[in-house]
């Protein structure tokens, strides 16, 4: 019987090789903790008659897409023949990097492999979170009438000074240092609330900056110094000293609807019905509040813990990535290479920190499944979409559309896994109710 013949390599990829598993030897051994190390041979003879082939196609196909192909096979044949699980799966061993490619010689490739810890998980009845308790108030509920009168309202431009209610059209520059541009975005759209309220911007409340647009008109800016959040995904600059010039290029306030245009939008008869829609809504809203709360609560609860040794290099890729990520930014936005390496040079501890906390996150995550059999279901994904989307004002299908085409289902569904174990395992801890206000108090005094 004819064998098939491997499909040669070709310069858009080399997705099969003409190698045998007989063909090259693994070895498996301890590498500190919770990490086994994987040594890779691939015998000379079958890798010459893979070089011939390659030589043979007439292609021109370079040695690194060639030693990429092989560190593939050698990745994938090592995983195969693992008999133990994995977290944050195979990093080459950067001290051992794989052999040059050369026909005669055998490819040598060795991988680092982080392995699932023992833990020994705290008695969770120790573990205290606080729920905030928020009341739905019929003040909340007339504030949602108004907003359902202002969404099926007519525009109507705006001239002169800016008030309360008006809505502002702006352009965003945020910059540090000498200029360094962090951002820029136009047609930001910037409702002004009203009293007692304020503007939240990129996650960060503006105390001020309703303020200073009550003193602008059309065409001027405003210039505020503001301190960036510790949430910026950028470490190094977390607690920076920021310039935000927002320019005010158009103004409109909104004449808001009756509440028979209300009714009629939403296919409603009676006022009371959209009352009592608001009510549950505003309910189910409090309720996915303090789930996402507690769940951040109780994983901040396990890191300070459990001992969860994270492998050395686990980190180190973590913060090369975030550090390669930023240095191209900056590049990208003129930053001198000095000033690149000071910073970058500047923020590597808060970086190594953060990494090594997000790891821990992961793994606890996954051993949490592990160790108590929790599973996260497609429709426990589906229902948090649908939570994000009723946020947001957004139709579900269409917001899921959007999480896949930027690529952030595996984000989403890291988080909805994470909400699972806290909700698995949620009668087991001490919750307590609190206020919101006396729970939001405390939060403050802690960020101090």
């Amino acid at each position: 019987m004819t064998q098939p013949q491997s499909t040669p390599p070709n310069n858009t990829g080399l997705d099969t090789l003409p190698i045998k598993r007989t063909d090259l030897t693994i070895d498996f051994s301890e590498s500190g903790p919770n990490c086994r190390h994987a040594h890779i041979e691939i015998a000379a003879k079958p890798l010459a008659e893979y070089l011939s082939l390659v030589e043979a196609t007439g292609e021109e196909v370079d040695g690194r897409t060639i030693s990429a192909a092989l560190i593939k096979f050698c990745i994938g044949e090592a995983m195969q023949q693992a008999d133990f699980r994995t977290i944050f799966g195979p990093q080459l061993d950067l001290e051992s990097p794989p052999s040059v490619v050369k026909s005669g010689q055998p490819f040598v490739c060795n991988l680092l492999i982080d392995t699932f810890p023992e833990i020994d998980w705290p008695d969770f009845e120790t573990i205290t979170l606080k729920r905030p308790v928020r009341v739905v108030s019929q003040e909340m509920i007339d504030g949602e009438v108004m907003q359902q009168c202002l969404s099926v309202g007519q525009q109507s431009a705006k001239d002169g000074l800016l008030a309360r209610g008006d809505h502002a059209v702006c352009t965003i520059r945020m910059s540090v240092d000498d200029d360094t541009v962090l951002l820029e975005q136009t047609d930001v759209d910037i409702l002004i609330p009203q009293s007692g309220a304020n503007i939240v911007l990129f996650g960060q409340e503006m105390p001020s900056l309703a303020d200073h647009f009550l003193k602008t008109t059309i065409g001027q800016t405003v210039a505020l110094d503001i301190n960036i959040p510790d949430t910026h995904p950028d470490v190094s600059l977390r607690g920076k000293l920021a310039v935000l010039n927002i320019g005010v290029t158009a103004g409109y306030t909104i004449i808001p609807g009756t509440i028979d245009d209300v009714l009629a939008a939403l296919e409603l008869k009676t006022e009371g019905m959209l009352r009592m829609q608001i009510d549950v809504s505003l309910n189910e809203k409090a309720v996915r509040d303090q789930k996402e709360i507690l769940t951040d609560q109780f994983f901040q609860a396990l890191i300070e813990r459990v001992d969860i040794p994270i492998p050395t290099q686990v980190v180190q890729r973590a913060v090369q990535q975030e550090t390669q990520a930023i240095g191209q930014r900056m590049a990208a936005q003129g930053v001198p290479q000095e000033e690149i390496m000071d910073t970058l040079k500047q923020g590597r501890d808060a970086r190594t920190t953060a990494s090594r906390n997000s790891a821990k996150r992961t793994a606890l995550t996954k051993l949490l499944n592990q160790d108590f059999e929790i599973v996260t279901s497609e429709l426990s994904i589906g229902h948090y979409i649908a939570g994000l989307a009723a946020n947001l004002g957004r139709r579900p299908e269409d917001l899921r559309r959007e999480i896949m085409d930027h690529g952030a289902m595996l984000t989403v569904t890291a988080r909805v896994q994470e909400l699972t174990c806290f909700e698995s395992l949620a009668p087991q801890l001490t919750i307590e109710d609190v206020p919101a206000q006396e729970w939001m108090d405390l939060e403050d005094s802690q960020a101090l």
